[in-house]
């Protein structure tokens, strides 16, 4: 068993260790769903940053970032314009003390609303989630030689489980914790990147090289910084 598989096990024992200790404050739908409300901004900034960080950021994101320069940047741009919008938004849902999306627009629009964003909320996720855990099945093959399919069945498995046992008490403050090794260790492999490349002015030929293999067209970036911006979410 090699040290990176050791490493990820005993991680994920020690976050299904912590939802399963979190469970025992979880008695109602409100705990469950909302974390009984209690969440602080720190955390809550925390859970932000861990949900909004992932595969899709740091493999997908990446990859286009490769391919178009820190243009890509504007492929979450949605994201923070909607954050914005949640910023005038959540307090007005927080007074309504409503648990989920759907709730809210039955209220406003009726039963036919709550079914059509039951089902918009469905197939949104069915897709988010299903990236999610193809990235974990392929970092299983990484790290353990574990093959893609059976990687993303264990991924699914333990997503469930975990989140089964405490539901938002344990997914939020777990956030926390891994929005900030996901922040080290993009900060941490910065310096580690830059100096494999030979410096800052050293890796424009190998980008340049890559780029023509790859066929990328770096568009409105010169290549030390479409070689940087690869590494950013």
């Amino acid at each position: 068993m090699n040290a990176s598989l050791v490493t990820v096990l005993v991680y994920l024992t020690a976050l299904a260790a912590f939802g399963a200790w979190r469970s025992r404050g979880v008695r109602s739908d409100e705990d469950f769903i909302v974390a009984g409300r209690r969440l602080g901004p720190a955390v809550l900034a925390g859970t932000l940053l861990a949900t909004w960080i992932g595969s899709g950021s740091l493999i997908a994101g990446a990859g286009l970032a490769y391919e178009h320069g820190l243009g890509a940047l504007w492929m979450s741009a949605g994201d923070w314009l909607g954050i914005g919008v949640l910023i005038w938004l959540a307090p007005r849902y927080r007074a309504i003390s409503r648990l989920t999306v759907p709730e809210i627009l039955e209220d406003r629009y009726g039963p036919v609303a709550r079914v059509l964003g039951t089902l918009t909320v469905m197939v949104a996720y069915t897709a988010i989630v299903s990236y999610q855990l193809r990235a974990g099945g392929y970092v299983l093959h990484v790290v353990a030689d574990i093959p893609v399919p059976q990687g993303i069945a264990l991924t699914g498995a333990f997503v469930i489980l975990y989140t089964a046992m405490s539901g938002m008490v344990s997914v939020a403050y777990t956030d926390v914790v891994n929005g900030a090794v996901m922040l080290v260790g993009l900060l941490a492999g910065l310096p580690l990147l830059v100096a494999g490349l030979g410096g800052l002015g050293g890796g424009s030929g190998e980008c340049s090289a890559s780029d023509r293999t790859h066929g990328g067209s770096q568009k409105g970036a010169t290549p030390d910084a479409a070689c940087l911006a690869s590494h950013l979410p």
